[in-house]
């Protein structure tokens, strides 16, 4: 078991506070801030007067004036396949989207719904400048992020099921968040989350018709919030062209977190969302009534839940609902205390007494009856699954079971969950498919508490010491794990991937098609690979910079190439990309329908709209590898560039401030698509 560290946590309020320095007089500083207010009034009564703010519909990049676009930035013309010629801006940081678009997520501007075959470009994303903080791609619906950290959505849902309303209205995008500056999303098949970097955790429905749907006003901007235009008034948030929600905390403390601490991280599963602090703490918070199926929350027996007894939806009664494991029926008092007994003989700190919620009102005097029809009336609020309520609950309970440990990173399966501390993996939840790595001694469908993954019981492994997992990434039934090893006796270090879980559509890629794993394997053509370095002349591991799967089950890896050659040779080539899986609406990219087992490049992005630094002369695209193996010299590879201060922009056009900005190719699997576009560092 990891070793347990206690400390202390304070109980204390997040407060906003502004102490005045001892040098300066009471009366510098009322006229100081006196001559700011009004400075800061003047300019923002001067810039929201100058147009006319639209909250639901404001141009797109693909629709700037070309007036907006500096004139010293040169243009280059391309020949599509049509024959036309089209006029780009020399620099543009272009986003490419693939495969299933039956729901309008990959249709920006496409006429019909088939799959797309092959990398096509997304104009309505694309622009001088303009880079994304995070991109996802669900079933119904896609979101991004842009620079200045407002949340854009699009696809079927989000136009009200007619797509023909999508392809002719700005490509289809939404503004749904402005100025709570997203960071990070976490997406669920009715709702998506959005981390902003304050911490705040925020959850809007992924429908049109519940975005609209609130007792609130959606109404503009208030006057103050206008004049926040700067950022200078933290307090103050604008009103929102869709509803949402912001989640609140629960601990053992109270309702609030530490001093100077907030979520860092959120990922969200089929019914239930981690959230890990800048503390190492671990929050869990029920997407849906399902939240603790299969244990996946672990300990988190009962949530507080609001009670609709008026049409208002502010009403202060709250109700107990007990998220209840599918495999123990018997939910009684007895039965969670028959549980609790055999957990703390494996283990005295699994399954902590949750203390109660100060908000949990005393339901004893409550008849049954009564109280059953108040959780009745929870599920059904205004009609609909709480899957898809987004008040159904709003709270982030801390994880009792963990405390103490502290967590460098959270992943959220479908129904599993991890943990990763130091370099090592506690997995728990669903593990029917064998997803948690815990390899065939563990033959239970559902593993009940954390347990650490053990990766020295693996062939080769046995004899390797520093054995480190620095990654953990899941979307639904497979896991994969980034290892770092260093073998013995020739103190060599190897970086592998090893894959667990569901493989019968070649997601564990060992070339296998394995309805289920008896432990962690190897996946092929990125695990142990070496190269050499001509900055250190000589042989190193050929690291994984990102992986990235999907919850439909096809995974994208990129690998750490370019910094490993010099100066001069290292600016001709960039990250390699490897794809394999589930292939059924050509999401991996190689125009055929059939599934891969194993590894394999996928060829460059369309050269006439490609904007990677990194692009392959004639000579070299035409040279062959000169064996069967998937290692083309014309193939996929990842670029990454400065963007100097002042260029950078969100999807409104306007210039994001900051200085120079770092910003890489990323690709992203999404449900049953895939995705390249550009990401801040």
């Amino acid at each position: 078991m990891l070793k347990r560290t206690s400390h202390l946590r304070p109980a204390s309020r997040r407060l906003i506070s502004s102490v005045p320095s001892s040098s300066v007089g009471p009366g510098r500083i009322g006229v100081t801030l006196l001559v700011s207010t009004l400075g800061v009034t003047a300019a923002g009564l001067a810039y929201f007067a100058s147009a006319d703010r639209k909250v639901y519909a404001e141009p797109l990049v693909a629709e700037l004036d070309p007036s907006v676009v500096s004139e010293k930035k040169k243009t280059k013309r391309i020949s599509s396949s049509s024959g036309k010629t089209t006029v780009r801006e020399k620099g543009e940081l272009d986003v490419f989207f693939w495969g299933s678009n039956s729901n309008n997520v990959l249709g920006q501007g496409v006429s019909s719904t088939l799959p797309i075959k092959y990398p096509r470009l997304v104009a309505a994303l694309s622009g001088p400048g303009v880079a994304f903080r995070d991109l996802t791609m669900e079933e119904t619906y896609g979101a991004v992020v842009d620079a200045a950290g407002d949340l854009y959505m699009w696809g079927k849902k989000i136009s009200d099921g007619e797509i023909e309303k999508v392809q002719s209205t700005s490509g289809g995008l939404k503004r749904c968040l402005v100025g709570l500056n997203i960071t990070h999303l976490a997406a669920a098949k009715s709702k998506l989350y959005a981390l902003s970097s304050s911490g705040t955790v925020y959850c809007l429905p992924t429908g049109s018709e519940l975005q609209q749907a609130s007792d609130r006003p959606l109404t503009k901007r208030s006057f103050w919030a206008r004049l926040d235009f700067l950022h200078l008034f933290t307090t103050f948030i604008p009103d929102q062209p869709v509803d949402y929600v912001s989640l609140d905390y629960s601990t053992p403390e109270g309702l609030f977190l530490n001093k100077r601490e907030k979520v860092t991280q959120i990922d969200a599963g089929k019914h239930h969302l981690l959230a890990l602090t800048n503390q190492g703490r671990v929050f869990g918070h029920a997407i849906s009534e399902l939240a603790n199926s299969n244990h996946q929350l672990v300990d988190m027996d009962s949530i507080v839940l609001p009670s609709p007894t008026t049409s208002s939806l502010s009403a202060e009664t709250r109700a107990i609902f007990n998220l209840t494991p599918l495999d123990l029926p018997d939910y009684s008092d007895r039965a969670i205390r028959q549980r609790a007994q055999l957990s703390r003989t494996a283990d005295p700190f699994i399954l902590k007494n949750l203390p109660q919620d100060p908000r949990i009102q005393d339901l004893s005097a409550v008849p049954t009856a009564d109280t059953a029809r108040v959780k009745e009336e929870i599920l059904t609020r205004r009609g609909l699954k709480p899957e898809e309520d987004i008040r159904w609950s709003t709270t982030l309970y801390e994880i009792p079971v963990l405390n103490g440990i502290k967590v460098d990173q959270v992943a959220a399966g479908e129904r599993t969950s991890f943990i990763r501390s130091r370099g090592r993996v506690l997995g728990w939840g669903a593990n029917e498919y064998g997803q948690i790595g815990l390899g065939s001694r563990y033959t239970t469908d559902n593993i009940t508490s954390p347990t650490e993954v053990i990766f020295t019981r693996l062939l080769g492994y046995n004899t390797s010491s520093g054995i480190n997992c620095t990654n953990v990434t899941i979307a639904a039934n497979t896991t994969y794990f980034t290892i770092s090893r260093v073998t013995s006796p020739d103190n060599k270090e190897y970086i592998d991937l090893l894959a667990a879980g569901h493989g019968v559509r070649g997601e564990l890629g060992n070339g296998q098609w394995n309805q289920v794993s008896g432990g962690c394997v190897k996946v092929k053509g990125v695990s142990g690979l070496i190269e050499y370095s001509e900055l250190e002349n000589k042989q190193v591991p050929l690291s994984i910079h990102n992986v990235s799967t999907s919850k439909s089950g096809h995974t994208a890896v990129s690998l750490n190439t370019s910094p490993l050659a010099d100066k001069d040779g290292g600016f001709a080539y960039g990250r390699d990309v490897m794809i394999w899986g589930y292939n059924a609406s050509y999401q991996l990219g190689t125009g055929k329908r059939s599934n891969l087992a194993i590894p394999q490049h996928i060829s460059p992005l369309p050269s006439n709209v490609s904007s990677s630094p990194f692009s392959l002369g004639s000579k070299e695209s035409l040279i062959s590898s000169g064996t069967a193996s998937p290692m083309p010299h014309s193939r996929l590879q990842l670029g990454e560039r400065v963007i100097p201060s002042g260029e950078l922009r969100d999807l409104q056009g306007r210039k994001v401030g900051g200085g120079k900005k770092m910003v890489e190719q990323v690709v992203h699997a999404g449900y049953e698509s895939s995705a390249v576009y550009w990401k801040l560092v």
